[in-house]
């Protein structure tokens, strides 16, 4: 790989152009690794060099399988879920992230979704969680394909570790799939090169290092859980990572581990900063408690003015500074991140014509650009709205099983969003399905939302609009 936006950006990996080999160098050299705090409560610390001897293992029994094509990660518990990750990684093998599904809980939409995504790969095997295992062997009988086949966790346990040979950048490392909010979910082929690009970005605007702390509750297959544990096994720092659930069934457990380890940053989507609003009791909390926190990034979503105020008015008088609020814009063909709040910077805010605040989501990421166009595809100065475009070296080649292209000729992603930059800034107006046109005006969903809200005094997450 060249370095040189890496070198650009202040970071350099001393040895690695793949994921295999940052998880070998980690391993090596620094005994940080992650601390997962599962839904029963048990806590268990996997250092970078456990992680690195179990998925050499966990390889050596994929590859003695001979699995093809893809793995679905079905997988709820996070240990489970990354040394599978990583096997599939040191076994040469694509790991597409999914959500796992409960057989006593499903839903139809979600069962369909599962079906749908299977059959967009010629060859895959689903990995699952023991308790789920015979759910899903039976919905791969059902499929009647002899090219569909599903493994349990328990499957995957062997004693000896698989020789570890040299991956090329260009392979597919991951396929991460959409949330499907807008349409049929679509699978990114993500190769090594797009990652470590994406995660050297991360590492110039956070100014990460082996004595970074950060601490999630994002589920493993959303792009929130999934690459920044990638990013903190790149520069070897420690991460605490909970289950989702536990995080909605008492919140106070997530930040009271934030407050007691002295952790820099935090991630969260909108819901997640609302939920901790309203439900996160600061009764055992000092004034230095969030002092440690340098950065809480808020993405995943629109992030509204009204969260983060309320957000800093519940835990500024605990030692969260403003500056740490950090609004984000994700998209999954960047990998993870296409803007963000750098460090050193405050979050911005601006006015609509039509009186609404947007909040700003940053600056474009190191090797990163961002450019606005109108319908014809000129380009637009800033201040003015248009369809978002992105081109970087982290932007995927396309999707897996489909024609479709997601590039123009020159390589620019096009996101389908609307939004303006604004001193070199990125605000986000709403996606193009979303755009209302009265008299000759255009206005998004959000705008809607944002009036009900006000008139009405509901929150955010009470607020609900669709385009039909």
């Amino acid at each position: 790989m060249d370095y040189k936006k890496f070198v650009e950006c202040g970071y350099h990996h001393p040895t690695a152009n793949t994921l295999q080999e940052t998880l070998a160098y980690t391993a090596k050299n620094s005994a940080n690794g992650i601390t997962i705090h599962s839904l029963n409560g048990d806590v268990y610390f996997l250092s970078y060099k456990e992680l690195f001897e179990k998925a050499k293992r966990y390889a050596n029994t994929i590859k003695q399988k001979n699995i093809k094509g893809a793995v679905l990660l079905c997988i709820e518990d996070s240990k489970s879920f990354i040394l599978a990750l990583w096997g599939c990684l040191f076994a040469g093998i694509p790991a597409a992230p999914l959500e796992s599904l409960r057989s006593n809980e499903i839903k139809e939409e979600d069962y369909s979704r599962l079906i749908n995504i299977c059959r967009t790969h010629k060859e895959c095997t689903i990995i699952s969680d023991d308790a789920n295992a015979e759910f899903y062997n039976k919905m791969t009988e059902i499929m009647d394909d002899p090219n569909k086949q599903c493994l349990s966790m328990s499957e995957l346990e062997n004693d000896s570790e698989i020789d570890v040979k040299k991956f090329d950048e260009n392979d597919i490392a991951i396929i991460q799939y959409s949330s499907g909010s807008t349409g049929v979910p679509k699978g990114a082929k993500l190769t090594h090169r797009n990652i470590m690009y994406a995660m050297g970005g991360l590492v110039d605007a956070f100014q990460l290092s082996e004595k970074t702390r950060i601490a999630i509750w994002s589920p493993q297959f959303h792009n929130l859980g999934l690459f920044i544990h990638i990013v903190m096994i790149q520069v070897g720092g420690s991460i605490d990572i909970f289950n989702p659930i536990s995080y909605v069934q008492n919140p106070t457990a997530f930040f009271k581990v934030v407050a007691e380890k002295k952790i820099n940053i935090i991630t969260s989507n909108n819901f997640g900063v609302e939920w901790a609003i309203k439900n996160v009791d600061t009764s055992g909390f000092d004034e230095n408690s969030f002092s440690s926190l340098l950065a809480y990034i808020v993405g995943s979503e629109v992030v509204s003015e009204n969260t983060l105020k309320r957000i800093f008015e519940k835990f500024g008088e605990f030692g969260l500074k403003k500056k740490a609020l950090k609004p984000c814009y994700g998209l999954t063909e960047a990998v993870l991140a296409g803007a963000i709040t750098f460090l050193n910077d405050d979050y911005t805010t601006v006015k609509t014509e039509e009186g609404n605040t947007l909040v700003g989501n940053g600056r474009p990421l190191s090797g990163l650009e961002i450019r606005i166009v109108d319908d014809n595809g000129n380009i637009l100065p800033e201040g003015k709205a248009g369809e978002i475009q992105i081109k970087s070296n982290a932007v995927t080649s396309g999707y897996i099983g489909s024609d479709e292209v997601c590039c123009d000729a020159e390589g620019w992603l096009l996101t389908g969003d609307i939004g303006f930059l604004q001193d070199g800034k990125l605000y986000i107006s709403g996606r193009k399905k979303e755009m209302f046109i009265v008299r000759g005006h255009n206005y998004m969903i959000h705008d809607f939302e944002h009036e009900i809200t006000a008139a009405s005094g509901m929150s955010d997450n009470q607020i609900a609009l669709c385009a039909d």
